[in-house]
């Protein structure tokens, strides 16, 4: 039975997948969360960006001068179900020689926003919270042609043929197979046809199609290889 797999049509970044510094702009009430954002490793798969130093905990403080100083830092990251923006404080007092926090740790950590959208890269719309980012390096992924809108694909998840048939004939399609770190594992071209079959050789994980149409408008297919 054909299953008609959900086209993820979203935002990425112009330097998607690479380890480069993300611009992080948009409306907040703390307007220190904006600005520029360095790649910070891998978190669950995806990338991480940092700005600010990250904390390491009042206890690392061994001197009272430093330990009065306030700061804070801001963390974008997937936690394997969403997106997060986050705020992290660091207020810490001097106590009998010993430099704590002023408050319980937890509640100097503030959710600016979540996202849901399972992407590569921090989606750049649909943020739901106290803030909305936006992200200048973004561009948008659109469904406008009816070639890219007009298809099933099928099964997923798959254990190796995966099948995708539109309804009408593209004169010209490019198709491109990428894992979720962003690397291209395959590239095929494909020409006056209805259908393309699939052979995903690639270890069992989750891995995105890209379609490009011949007017260069691109759609994604997020697939699941068992």
């Amino acid at each position: 039975m054909k299953k008609t797999l959900l086209i993820i049509s979203f935002f990425i970044l112009n330097l998607a997948f690479s380890q480069n510094p993300i611009t992080v702009s948009g409306s907040c009430y703390d307007p220190n969360s904006l600005g520029i954002y360095e790649y910070n490793g891998l978190i669950n798969g995806k990338n991480s960006y940092l700005k600010g130093q990250e904390y390491q905990g009042c206890s690392q403080i061994t001197d009272e001068i430093n330990c009065s100083s306030y700061s804070s830092y801001f963390k974008i990251y997937w936690d394997g179900t969403n997106w997060i923006w986050k705020k992290y404080l660091y207020d810490c007092i001097w106590l009998i020689e010993e430099c704590v926090p002023s408050a319980d740790e937890q509640n100097l950590i503030v959710t600016l926003a979540t996202n849901s959208e399972d992407t590569p890269l921090p989606p750049c719309t649909g943020w739901s919270g106290d803030c909305t980012p936006s992200f200048s390096e973004c561009t948008t992924l659109s469904l406008n042609s009816n070639t890219l809108e007009s298809f099933n694909s099928y099964p997923n998840p798959t254990k190796n043929i995966f099948n995708i048939e539109f309804k009408e004939m593209f004169t010209s399609l490019k198709l491109s197979l990428l894992n979720i770190y962003g690397q291209v594992l395959l590239n095929e071209t494909y020409t006056n046809s209805q259908l393309i079959q699939l052979n995903i050789t690639q270890p069992n994980g989750v891995y995105f199609i890209k379609l490009t149409s011949s007017n260069n408008e691109e759609t994604y297919i997020k697939l699941i290889k068992e």
